[in-house]
């Protein structure tokens, strides 16, 4: 059996603002039906990737296929793709109904093709009994259904979306995100999706395309771009981590009097060792083995709390993430500590 051929693939991307470099020699392939979000911080190059994608922005070079047909230079109505922008550009005179329905007239589908999938992306998006509201007369995520339901309206092979939720709330947010991995699933549409929210990223995507400086760093997994970042930049852009000097002597590494012995010997340059608050424990009082440090702050989040500490070696600061009902009420600012992690969850660099 053959392979199957990605959705899309770019080979050696480039974007040139005159003399600034936004995107530099860019590779990945897009398969179809899986849910890809471009990640970044602001001005990392990843939306200007997804306007290359879309058509919106020419190629400096090199190459865009898409299902396997170079379509470099091809403009965005012959690429036939889905988009969602950050505004809802709903149309403020029409109906749901009839913003659902525009794409599908435009291609002159038959009144009864139109009608029956009109009423189909109403229901997929839970609006139904809304469909005679104009816009204004909707709620901010019940806008953003409607932009969904019409952005995959007309099947597009491939749903393209920027930031489509940066406007929402927390909690209307959270909900969009729990409907939009729920349509995903149901439609098996190929979805590029991008965002700077670290947690949305991780939640929603099969896989994850982390930019920084118009470079992508890292294309893996949710797991794996956590677990096992591939840069220092990835590790700190996904979430806290403790970043420790340490000294390193073949597979052994020290951070103050504290050892912890990796399954293999690091590269030469190796020179911090990082973990995860989440991964670090906390040694029972008599212990002799840890990392000693000092509670400089201790913060209640609810079921978990968070120990702010500084190492009594070289003053580095931590964070340790603990659940509330394991702390003793002596882990208070002030008191001496000792914290511990396994070699498996150390991150060298």
């Amino acid at each position: 059996m053959s392979a199957r051929k990605p959705a899309i693939e770019a080979i050696d991307i480039g974007k040139d603002y005159g003399t600034f470099t936004a995107l530099s020699d860019v590779s990945m392939k897009i398969m179809p039906g899986e849910f890809l979000t471009l990640l970044g911080p602001s001005g990392s190059g990843k939306t200007t990737f997804l306007m290359m994608l879309a058509g919106f922005e020419a190629v400096t070079r090199g190459f865009l296929k898409i299902n396997g047909f170079d379509k470099t230079h091809a403009d965005a109505e012959s690429r036939g793709f889905g988009m969602m922008f950050q505004g809802y550009a709903l149309f403020p005179h029409m109906t749901v109904e009839q913003n659902i329905a525009f794409p599908l007239k435009v291609q002159k589908r038959p009144k009864s093709e139109i009608r029956d999938r009109v009423t189909d992306m109403i229901d997929l998006v839970g609006l139904s009994g809304h469909g005679h509201k104009r816009p204004s007369g909707l709620s901010g995520g019940q806008q953003q259904r409607v932009a969904l339901a019409r952005a995959l309206a007309y099947e597009p092979p491939v749903l393209l979306l920027d930031e489509p939720f940066s406007a929402l709330d927390k909690n209307l947010r959270g909900q969009m995100q729990d409907e939009l991995r729920r349509i995903h699933a149901k439609m098996g549409t190929t979805f590029v999706f991008v965002t700077h929210d670290q947690s949305e990223a991780l939640a929603l995507s099969s896989r994850v395309a982390i930019f920084d400086q118009g470079k992508l760093q890292q294309l893996a997994d949710p797991t794996t771009v956590y677990e096992r970042p591939s840069t220092r930049f990835v590790a700190e852009f996904l979430g806290d981590i403790n970043v420790l000097p340490a000294i390193f002597d073949g597979p052994v590494s020290k951070v103050g009097d504290f050892s912890v012995t990796l399954p293999e010997a690091p590269a030469a340059s190796a020179r911090h060792i990082a973990v995860r608050p989440e991964k670090l424990a906390l040694q029972p009082e008599s212990s002799q083995i840890g990392l000693p440090c000092v509670i400089t702050d201790r913060i209640y989040m609810g079921a978990q709390s968070r120990l702010q500490l500084s190492s009594v070696a070289d003053g580095s600061p931590l964070v340790i993430d603990i659940k509330t009902a394991d702390l003793s009420s002596a882990a208070e600012p002030g008191h001496q500590i000792r914290v511990g992690w396994a070699a498996k969850d150390s991150l060298i660099f």
